[in-house]
């Protein structure tokens, strides 16, 4: 357990992450010509998580929150915008 300070910082989650690892079996389902290789999906998280806005919380509970602020169809764009611009420089060969 990561503590700073004396707060457990590993209490800390930032719920569109989750909410983004939720959606890409769904995605790439339903995309199969996007490369689903490890690194092809961890850099779509990565674009789509540094393209949408974050929700930390301390509790995952508040998930309405976060889809107040990032909605599930801006997260599939983002996903989508995250694959074609993977997909044009991807990192395998």
């Amino acid at each position: 357990m990561a503590k700073i300070n004396y707060y457990d910082v590993d209490a800390l989650r930032n719920v569109n992450e989750k909410r983004v690892w939720d959606m890409l079996p769904f995605f790439l389902e339903r995309n199969p010509n996007i490369c689903a290789c490890g690194g092809c999906a961890l850099d779509i998280v990565a674009v789509t998580l540094n393209n949408i806005q974050p929700c930390y919380q301390v509790y995952e509970d508040g998930v309405e929150r976060a889809r107040e602020k990032v909605s599930e169809e801006e997260i599939y764009r983002q996903m989508t915008a995250a694959a074609k611009l993977v997909g044009s420089n991807p990192r395998h060969d």
